[in-house]
């Protein structure tokens, strides 16, 4: 078992202690991403689907930045372009 297959496995575990259904249901498709394509596209669709989640609850900005510097370092995207705005805006406009 790789590295990666670890992390969503305790990802996997984490949700269902925390009894957290959509976190679980992230990390299920994360899974299932991983085992038919890259780490790099399991790590944009976690960074979509976290977005979506942005918008009917609160995700700490923290979460998504990891994944966001993970696409950096790996070379999905490209120089100064960056997501961590377009969630910060959103979830600043709806605490107001």
């Amino acid at each position: 078992m790789e590295k990666y297959e670890l992390w969503l496995e305790e990802w996997k575990k984490s949700a269902t202690l925390a009894n957290d259904r959509e976190d679980l249901a992230i990390a299920e498709e994360a899974a299932r991403v991983y085992t038919k394509s890259s780490f790099r596209a399991t790590l944009s669709r976690t960074i979509e689907l976290r977005k979506q989640l942005a918008h009917r609850r609160y995700v700490d900005p923290a979460d998504i930045c990891v994944c966001d510097t993970r696409r950096q370092e790996s070379g999905l995207l490209l120089a100064g372009e960056s997501i961590l705005g377009e969630i910060i805006r959103p979830a600043v406009h709806q605490s107001r």
